[in-house]
């Protein structure tokens, strides 16, 4: 082994030695730009990103084997799940954390369209090392197209970046990039559901930046489950059949009529889709336990701060 090592190590002195004379040799023109500081940044960036998708697809094909295990085949792939799980679970945080550092470090250079273009080609360009993982998970083209969608409508017409509304921290471009993300998370139409999600998180955090840092697993849920209602497709396409329109806004009038607040006709409307989900009638819904009337509530307090 020492004999191995040591005939290595003679390998590589002669590679250095011949590295060094031949590099002499080269003109400067012939050597590959260096990278800036920022291209760098990005290249770390999208080492983080590329594992996202690696770690993501493996998490995927695990599940996928899980279906159809039994017994000590299940539970060994289920440590294998845990393992890749928090990996990408760690790839993401990873990513989350280089991206934002990016966006501090570099916040006070010159912004315009074209700077966005470049570092968007460049960015790109180092994630074709996954392009596979990418392809599979996402799809390369969708993914890279929905990326720059967004990127390029942070910019106006003669490409100068808009500037957000700073009395309001969640800007337009924030709320739009929040509901674009939302609705691909699914084939089928989210954007009720887009929309109260929305509407709930901005009630409880005064920015995005806040709501990624501080949003709980169990918050998720408890929003996820506020606005479940609106994916009662079946439901929501039957219940108008008992629920005339007369009785709808009859409904709706009583119950801005119990408080004069300025929230009661978002809150009173969000309660009636709720309501009429669970029954098919004004006389059925006369059978609704306190319970559920506190649920009810509970599912629309969001609306107190809209």
């Amino acid at each position: 082994m020492n004999k191995l090592i040591t005939t290595i190590g003679s390998i590589l002195f002669v590679c250095m030695i011949f590295t060094s004379c031949s590099s002499d040799k080269k003109s400067k023109e012939n050597k590959a730009p260096e990278l800036t500081k920022k291209q760098k940044d990005l290249i770390s960036a999208s080492n983080a990103f590329c594992d996202i998708f690696i770690t993501g697809n493996i998490v995927e094909d695990i599940e996928k084997k899980m279906e159809y295990a039994e017994g000590e085949d299940y539970d060994e792939l289920y440590e294998k799940y845990e393992i890749a799980y928090e990996k990408n679970e760690n790839a993401s945080k990873l990513y989350m954390d280089l991206a934002e550092n990016l966006e501090i470090k570099w916040k006070d250079e010159k912004d315009n369209l074209d700077i966005a273009k470049k570092d968007f080609a460049f960015f790109k360009k180092q994630c074709e090392t996954c392009k596979e993982e990418i392809e599979k998970s996402e799809g390369w083209d969708n993914l890279w197209d929905a990326y720059w969608k967004n990127i390029a409508s942070e910019y106006d017409g003669n490409g100068n970046p808009i500037e957000e509304d700073l009395d309001y921290e969640w800007s337009e471009v924030d709320q739009n990039f929040f509901l674009e993300e939302c609705n691909s998370e699914n084939e089928m139409d989210l954007s009720s559901y887009c929309d109260c999600y929305l509407d709930m998180v901005m009630s409880m955090y005064d920015s995005p930046e806040e709501a990624n840092e501080y949003m709980t697993e169990d918050d998720i849920m408890e929003v996820a489950e506020s606005c479940s209602y609106t994916l009662d497709v079946t439901e929501s396409e039957n219940y108008s059949n008992g629920w005339s329109e007369v009785e709808q806004n009859a409904f709706v009038k009583a119950c801005i009529a119990e408080n004069d607040a300025d929230f009661m006709p978002a809150y009173c409307d969000c309660a009636l889709d709720i309501v009429m989900s669970m029954y098919d009638s004004p006389e059925e819904s006369e059978l609704m336990t306190e319970d559920e009337i506190m649920e009810i509530a509970e599912a629309c307090s969001y609306t107190f701060d809209m």
